[in-house]
């Protein structure tokens, strides 16, 4: 049973409520990228605003079912692995933007941008211009996640000012007095800016050097 499918919305329609007075959903006449409810078993895909509408669901003998006015487009589903601060998140291509740096059009990430390095390389526009990443769709991230995000960010600051206070007493005992943290979030600021290229290993006199500014 596939968690993602790909379907092709082949005769496009408005999903309204029983009493026809609010639009659940727009449906146009192209590709959408539908996700499995487990619980349920049924497969739904957002349209441009965001709004769930059925595509299909799995019956009592396993196979799928697609709703009518859809049927399983040719195009695979693309599945992302990325990798920041936060950790591993898998997503799907839709969830990259890219838009033309001459024309401005906007679109999704389609198979032929992945390199075979598995670099991601947008494609040039229709037009011959450059297409650069324009965003991801915010669900990266949770609003927890990004204030936590937020807050490594302020304690890297505060570290690299510290250092170029004190340029000869770069240690895990230095963010602890003066930034009051713990021991292990200070080891894992200082890893962080070891990384980062911002501080150098530690030498063989055991101390470490501020690299940038």
């Amino acid at each position: 049973m596939e968690k993602v499918i790909k379907v092709k919305c082949i005769d496009k329609f408005t999903l309204r409520n029983h009493a026809e007075t609010e639009v659940l959903a727009e449906v146009e006449e192209k590709d959408y990228v539908a996700e499995l409810h487990e619980e349920t078993e049924e497969y739904f895909a957002k349209d441009d605003q965001g709004r769930e509408f059925l595509v299909g669901e799995i019956n009592i003998i396993g196979e799928l079912v697609l709703q009518d006015g859809f049927k399983m487009s040719s195009d695979r589903v693309i599945l992302i692995k990325v990798v920041d601060k936060l950790g591993t998140h898998t997503l799907m291509s839709n969830c990259f933007v890219v838009q033309c740096l001459k024309c401005k059009k906007e679109r999704n990430l389609v198979e032929s941008d992945i390199k075979e390095n598995h670099k991601i390389l947008p494609e040039k526009c229709e037009c011959g211009g450059k297409n650069e990443f324009k965003y991801w769709l915010d669900s990266v991230y949770t609003e927890d996640e990004y204030k936590e995000l937020e807050r490594k960010a302020e304690l890297k600051e505060q570290a690299v000012d510290l250092f170029r206070k004190y340029p000869g007493n770069i240690n895990i005992n230095l963010l602890k007095r003066h930034l009051r943290i713990g021991l292990i979030t200070a080891n894992m600021l200082l890893e962080a800016l070891e990384n980062d290229g911002v501080i150098s290993h530690l030498g063989e006199n055991r101390k470490r050097t501020l690299l940038k500014s």
